[in-house]
């Protein structure tokens, strides 16, 4: 009896090794500023919304990165202001534990004489990660801005000055712009009252804080408005982020060959078809009645990819044969 309760401990242990094993993929959070009843700047036409450029960059960044082994997602899809302020913004960045949170704007100028591209960064120097990786980073891309045209306004950094209460952990002045600020520590500092009450602050110095840049790609108000006046044109600015952060990170392209790879996902008992026989094998290997024989077969029977196999597999192979979601 003591043998049978140690075999099927040691059989529990085993799946849970093959199982629990996650791919540590970066984790990049977009973020479109302004949405919503926000419209941000307005173009010289009356009716050409930052807003709107923002979130087509975003959409089209978020495309040209999913090519490649990193985890990507968007704060919003078009609503915020009101609905989701500054502060959501950076905590959605710090809950998804992103490595890189990117805010995409267009800048504005009264006068409209002011031109070009420019990146905030946080003046936080605590780690390397923070000012240093992110000003690199920050040159990269504007760089690239300025391939298309686009004039080169420099890597920056700005910190708040009236209230002397608003730092980080380690003492140093936080950064004037909300989204870096918040990312970074997570609580609002307004004159020593702390928010939400009785919050935290991320420890930056033990590498809680999130490195983030702050992006003007251009201005809408002159000149500038050619290079986002057209889907085209918009596309290009994104793909010029993009390949800035994939040069940067050294990120890797996913293999897209149907032969191994994105097909056999969902495709549990390797016949090359998705159907209801994938989800009884994914059900079997669950309740331990049947073994896996290699990584290829490991893989298949991970539909969404998140490095686990679940009861959420099955629902989403049955999602994907009742056609209300894609396996890719």
């Amino acid at each position: 009896m003591k043998l049978k309760k140690f075999l099927i401990m040691l059989i529990i242990c085993i799946i849970c090794i093959f199982t629990c094993v996650k791919v540590n993929a970066m984790t990049i959070v977009l973020d479109p500023g302004h949405g919503g009843r926000d419209s941000g700047a307005i173009a010289k036409d009356g009716k050409t919304y930052e807003r709107d450029i923002n979130l087509k960059i975003a959409r089209y960044l978020k495309e040209y990165l999913s090519n490649y082994d990193v985890n990507v997602s968007l704060t919003h899809n078009g609503f915020s202001s009101g609905e989701l302020e500054i502060y959501d913004r950076g905590m959605i960045a710090r809950n998804k534990k992103a490595d890189l949170f990117v805010s995409l704007h267009i800048n504005s100028s009264p006068s409209g004489d002011a031109k070009g591209a420019e990146v905030y960064v946080t003046a936080n120097k605590s780690l390397p990660k923070y000012n240093e990786n992110t000003t690199k980073l920050g040159n990269k891309i504007l760089n690239n801005l300025n391939k298309l045209g686009i004039s080169n306004r420099g890597v920056k950094t700005r910190l708040i000055t009236r209230d002397t209460t608003d730092v980080y952990s380690d003492g140093s002045i936080a950064d004037y712009y909300g989204v870096i600020r918040y990312a970074m520590r997570g609580t609002k500092i307004d004159y020593g009252v702390v928010k939400p009450e009785g919050a935290k602050s991320a420890n930056i110095q033990k590498g809680e804080g999130v490195p983030t840049i702050l992006i003007e790609h251009c201005y809408i108000n002159n000149s500038d408005f050619n290079f986002i006046n057209t889907d085209s044109k918009i596309k290009k600015i994104a793909e010029a982020d993009g390949s800035a952060i994939v040069e940067y990170y050294k990120l890797k392209k996913k293999n897209n060959s149907s032969n191994n790879n994105d097909f056999m996902y969902g495709d549990a008992n390797l016949d090359k078809k998705i159907n209801s026989g994938d989800l009884l094998v994914v059900r079997k290997y669950l309740l331990g009645k049947i073994k896996i024989n290699n990584q290829t077969q490991l893989k298949a029977m991970d539909p969404n990819k998140d490095g686990v196999i679940n009861s959420g597999d099955l629902l989403v192979i049955r999602k994907h044969l009742l056609g209300t979601y894609k396996i890719q």
